[in-house]
């Protein structure tokens, strides 16, 4: 019970770490938009600084034109094309951060850088007389007009840019809203599906546990009476010597349906007892051979038993009760045609191997997923416990205990080290 409960807690657990996992990747993704929309809006910012450099420019070329004592514009060109680089290749600007400006802008800059070295070539390059410097004040003057025409239109795009990225993130932040939503509720279904089910089989549970108590208070109250009836068939076997042989058939079969009820009667018990296991070492040859001396195997039917021995630390008693029942099993599987049952020991680095395999007709598809269920059964005088003690022997040894069809065998791994 308390390694169902982990189990379940295990999966819960997971359930919650999944949607707190999907709730900060959300968080990631929608912080990644808005530092890219922040440094986009940055470098728009950037990209409008251009055009006061361009006609700071300007400015301070006609200023030069009119008082050539007044300073170069050549440290404000310096600081134009700073401001280029850093809008291409982003940076750090008075703590503003910039990321590099996006593949989709890069012809637009360079169109502006390409046009922006000319104008810088002909700041440069002004000197002469006045009449040729009033020429190349007008070819700046037109270069810088077209130079704010460019600017103007990174500019644009950049914001456009800002503006669909805004957009998106709006969107975004819905469609993630909703989509946390849906998978909030698909885990919440997912829990409650979970503590349905587990609620619902430990009702079953506690239904199976006062059944079987019950079970168990009939089956001690008609051991004895049982008991006496098979020792009187016994004895009438015993003294029947003069009896026909049709009387002697009717004793037998008094004597194998009264066998069949004190089976079922032990079955119902092995499934009632919760006794904690006793290790101690055996050899599982020797409880394979004893459970086969103790289980009713029928003479249409040859049981083949392994010939190596392993040892193991197990609860000798138990165990062997869990190899009578797949016998008992095997053989009722095979009903009254010939057949084998055979037992095989195997073991790797970690486990004993027991397999039971029989030559019968197999388990339906339909049935071998329930055949360790309490109660199913489909034999007309079967208990439907006797796999389900089998399961609990094997996970009280912290084994495991499976099942294959065609043909039917039962596979028991049982660590070699127990604590």
């Amino acid at each position: 019970m308390a390694e169902k409960t982990k189990k379940i807690s295990r999966r819960i657990g997971l359930l919650v770490g999944i949607q707190i996992a999907i709730i900060l990747a959300s968080f990631i993704i929608l912080e990644s938009f808005e530092t890219q929309k922040v440094f986009l809006g940055n470098s728009v910012n950037v990209a409008g600084k251009n055009r006061f450099y361009t006609a700071m420019v300007l400015n301070e070329v006609k200023d030069y034109y009119i008082r050539p004592t007044m300073e170069s514009p050549i440290p404000t060109l310096g600081a134009y094309e700073n401001n280029l680089e850093l809008l291409r290749n982003g940076g750090v600007q008075k703590d503003t951060q910039l990321s590099p400006l996006p593949e989709k802008f890069h012809a637009q800059w360079e169109s502006i850088h390409e046009l922006f070295l000319n104008y810088k070539a002909m700041v440069q390059g002004f000197t002469g007389s006045d009449a040729e410097k009033k020429a190349k004040l007008d070819e700046i003057s037109q270069t810088a007009a077209a130079l704010v025409e460019q600017n103007d239109a990174l500019t644009s795009s950049l914001a456009m840019e800002v503006q669909s990225l805004t957009t998106n993130l709006i969107w975004l932040q819905i469609y993630l809203a909703a989509v946390n939503i849906g998978i909030h509720v698909f885990m919440i279904k997912m829990i409650y599906g979970i503590l349905k089910k587990e609620t619902e089989r430990l009702i079953k549970m506690e239904r199976l546990y006062t059944v079987g108590q019950m079970a168990a208070r009939l089956a001690h109250d008609m051991k004895n009476p049982l008991a006496v009836i098979k020792i009187a068939v016994s004895l009438l076997l015993h003294r029947s010597d003069k009896a026909d042989e049709e009387t002697k058939n009717e004793y037998r079969l008094i004597e194998t349906s009264v066998n069949r009820m004190v089976h079922q009667i032990e079955g119902v018990m092995d499934f009632v007892r919760t006794r904690q296991i006793q290790l101690e070492e055996n050899s599982i040859k020797e409880i394979i051979r004893s459970a086969s001396l103790t289980t009713d195997i029928p003479q249409n039917i040859k049981l083949n038993l392994p010939e190596n021995d392993i040892r193991l630390r197990c609860d000798r008693k138990q165990t062997e009760v869990l190899l009578s029942n797949l016998i008992s099993n095997a053989a009722e599987a095979i009903g009254d045609v010939s057949g084998t049952v055979t037992i095989r020991l195997d073991q790797d680095l970690q486990n004993v191997l027991i397999e039971v395999e029989d030559s019968g007709p197999g388990i339906p598809k339909d049935v071998l997923p329930k055949i360790f269920e309490p109660l199913f059964t489909t034999k007309h005088t079967g208990t439907g416990l006797g796999l389900v003690s089998c399961k609990n022997i094997v996970e009280a040894h912290k084994g495991t205990i499976t099942v294959k069809n065609n043909p039917t065998r039962f596979t028991i791994s049982i660590p070699k080290i127990l604590n």
